[in-house]
């Protein structure tokens, strides 16, 4: 059986989407089962005990999907483990010795430990390969899926008011440049995500017509993709960047970073900008609403490009990893 190992559920991540789609894939022909952690806190009584957790609920191939990669140090050697990493942003938000342990833990320790380690882009897998070289011999790529619920939806040409959609308030998703750089024009900025106090207030200083929607089931996510005319997302970071690919499915054009991943996952279906540079996000979307033509052009190379995550095709790529750390599929039983 195929065990999914997810940490604690409840709070707000893609992770837990992400592999979902995976599983049920999966589920359509190979017994898998989920387990999920028992405990959020980075603190040692909470790591040993959702190592002992996942020692307990092991099968005889298990995979860690993310954010506690310490998991796989619980797991037998005698069953096929896998590990997903998805980027390395928590290390980064530490210093000194504590950077230090949560690299061996977190990270080190996991990929010498897993059998295969996955991650979800090259960026990424070059940031491992640097941390700990050993792993470029069982490390494997495989992009997120994105949800079929993402489909085309059309829409005509922009209104008076054009409408552009930002997805994501954590400072590396950038809103504090796109704020100044959509400062006093003609647009309707609609941000998902928590607004704090201090960007509503930058928001209302630069004279933006924003909106911010809030608790959205999935089709409603799926609906503020649909209403908007283009998608900006010049983020700082990320190990992956699925709003290029949601917006992509549904039709939409891009604006992204000329950083990596983005521009790996984009595929050149997108206005790459460097987003530290307010002029350059501001310069993009006044081109992208003036030109018609491109972002028809965007539109039809963003719907192939995102053919490539279909949730099969990603769920395909992880059963070959299976199977090369010994895993052998099994017809599906009635305890699924």
């Amino acid at each position: 059986m195929i065990n999914f190992i997810y940490r604690k559920p409840g709070l707000a991540y893609s992770v837990e989407n992400v592999f979902d789609l995976v599983f049920d894939e999966i589920s359509r022909a190979h017994s898998i089962k989920k387990t999920f952690m028992r405990y959020h806190r980075a603190n040692a009584r909470s790591i040993l005990g959702n190592v002992a957790h996942a020692r307990r609920s092991q099968s005889t191939l298990n995979h860690v999907t993310g954010d506690v990669n310490y998991a796989v140090l619980g797991l037998s050697r005698h069953n096929a483990n896998v590990v997903t990493i998805h980027d390395l942003v928590t290390l980064d938000a530490l210093r000194g010795w504590r950077s230090q342990v949560a690299k061996e833990i977190w990270c080190v320790l996991p990929m010498l430990r897993a059998d295969a380690v996955t991650t979800v882009s090259d960026k990424i897998a070059r940031d491992l390969i640097a941390l700990y070289p050993p792993v470029e011999g069982k490390l494997h790529v495989i992009s997120n899926p994105v949800s079929p619920s993402f489909v085309r939806a059309e829409r005509s040409e922009p209104e008076t008011k054009p409408r552009i959609l930002h997805v994501g308030t954590t400072p590396n998703k950038n809103l504090r440049r796109v704020i100044a750089a959509l400062e006093g024009l003609h647009v309707k900025l609609v941000v998902l995500g928590k607004l704090d106090h201090e960007d509503r207030k930058r928001l209302g200083k630069a004279r933006i017509d924003f909106s911010n929607p809030r608790d959205l089931t999935a089709a409603e996510v799926v609906g503020e993709y649909g209403k908007s005319d283009l998608v900006l997302f010049p983020s700082l970071y990320e190990g992956f960047g699925l709003p290029i690919v949601e917006a992509q499915a549904v039709g939409r054009p891009v604006i992204t970073s000329r950083l990596e991943p983005m521009m790996e996952v984009a595929a050149g279906a997108a206005v790459y900008v460097n987003p530290r540079e307010t002029a350059e996000i501001r310069s993009a979307v006044l081109g992208l609403l003036g030109n018609a033509a491109l972002r028809r052009e965007l539109v039809e190379k963003g719907l192939v490009n995102a053919r490539r995550f279909e949730p099969v095709r990603i769920a395909d790529a992880y059963l070959n990893v299976y199977q090369s750390c010994g895993y052998r599929p099994g017809s599906r039983t009635n305890d699924d």
